[in-house]
């Protein structure tokens, strides 16, 4: 996820229009509708196609008249490429859509329905994974410790928020589990799904 939306792979020979490679075929059914919903939602849109050179360029083209909107065409978000360090030759998404699934794609207000519910239960566990940085949770601890003093002198092996039993390897590094450390970065840098 960036910036609490999530980023979706959309394939787009069979899957946002029908096949016909090398040919563009006739635009899939709510294809239009529910990619622009995504969009106008914040979700970040990459076609992810094994086009390229001149019929990667028509597809971009074909797009554009068809008022296809992507953030990215066959590249990574540049957010991502930030985070890890560098540009995997593989499209990183937190959703895949493609006719060669290993089962038959939905409809595209079926495949809608189960992004909309996807990223509900990802926002209702408050967790994104991949805008939570290690200078997030020492901030935390170290916010926690100025508060209510440290206790990582003693043999304090609980979590100090949800008291929850950590080993002796991971205690010595943290007096905060992980879980917690997680959902209070979460909610310092995100309100809403916007970062703060």
């Amino acid at each position: 996820m960036v910036n609490g939306k999530l980023v979706i792979a959309i394939d787009f020979d069979g899957t946002i229009v029908e096949e016909g490679y090398p040919n563009i075929g006739a635009m899939r059914k709510g294809a239009y509708k529910y990619i622009r919903k995504l969009v106008n939602e914040g979700h970040f849109i990459i076609i992810n196609t094994c086009r390229s050179g001149e019929y990667e360029l028509e597809a971009k083209i074909w797009c554009m008249r068809n008022n296809i909107f992507y953030h990215y065409f066959n590249e990574n978000h540049s957010e991502l490429i930030k985070d890890f360090g560098c540009d995997s030759r593989k499209i990183s998404a937190d959703i895949y859509i493609d006719d060669k699934n290993l089962v038959k794609l939905p409809s595209w207000k079926e495949k809608y329905s189960l992004i909309k519910k996807h990223y509900e239960r990802i926002m209702a566990k408050s967790y994104v994974s991949n805008r939570v940085t290690r200078e997030d949770l020492y901030d935390i601890e170290m916010e926690y410790e100025e508060e209510n003093g440290s206790v990582s002198e003693g043999k304090q092996y609980d979590c100090l928020f949800c008291e929850k039993e950590m080993t002796d390897s991971k205690a010595h590094l943290s007096d905060i589990c992980v879980d917690c450390m997680v959902e209070k970065a979460f909610h310092r840098r995100y309100k809403y799904g916007k970062e703060i």
